[in-house]
């Protein structure tokens, strides 16, 4: 993801706004009084298929408000997520004394982010594929690499426990599996949640048409 001036974001945004850089990729849009606050994501060109096919679906998948800025850079202009990151309304209420405060709003929260993932995943089922041992993720860090166990979590798991795993990968690549689009970093903290529990969704740039189980593993 190329970094662009501040320039050239307002430029392409084609209005009187004032742009601060947040993030690589993430600026803040504000009007000049400071109001209207909006944040531009820089796209990938290589996800611009994704990016298209998200905001084609006619269903709630999560995306904020939004609007696409189509050229070079692609820009995706989008509201405030609505409500909290997940992670600190999560830690809130687990402290001491004060779960039974939010846990309605968290037990909404969670079956909201199931419903919302099953609409993305539903409604952008296409064909199967051949699994690909090397995109399965067993840890954040620890990948597999072609048919070979990345060399720390072989070490963790010891050669009797790496051979079997790899021989049940060599037997699951010759069978096709489901696929759909993913968010692919859906982690706590991309998760916002407001006081009813509904779900905003951020950081949808690392989309990719995989197994579904791919969004279940980093929820997890």
């Amino acid at each position: 993801m190329g970094e662009h001036s501040t320039e050239a974001i307002q430029e392409r945004i084609g209005e009187s706004v004032d742009v601060t850089k947040v993030t690589r990729g993430v600026y803040e849009v504000t009007a000049p009084d400071g109001s209207n606050r909006r944040y531009a994501k820089i796209w990938p060109q290589r996800s611009r298929s994704e990016l298209k096919e998200l905001i084609s679906i006619d269903a709630d998948i999560g995306l904020p408000e939004h609007r696409l800025i189509d050229g070079d850079p692609l820009i995706l202009m989008m509201e405030p997520a609505d409500g909290e990151k997940l992670t600190r309304t999560l830690l809130r209420g687990l402290l001491p004394g004060v779960w039974f405060m939010h846990r309605d709003q968290l037990i909404r929260a969670f079956r909201n982010l199931g419903r919302t993932i099953g609409r993305l995943h539903t409604r952008t089922h296409s064909h199967d594929r051949f699994l690909d041992p090397s995109s399965l993720l067993f840890a954040k860090y620890d990948v597999i690499n072609g048919k070979t166990l990345a060399s720390p979590l072989q070490e963790i798991l010891g050669n009797a426990v790496v051979s079997r795993i790899e021989h049940q990968l060599s037997q699951l690549s010759a069978y096709k599996i489901p696929v759909s689009l993913v968010h692919g970093d859906l982690m706590l903290f991309h998760i916002y949640a407001n006081r009813d529990g509904d779900i905003t969704l951020i950081d949808f740039d690392a989309a990719k048409r995989v197994p579904c189980i791919d969004d279940l593993i980093r929820c997890g």
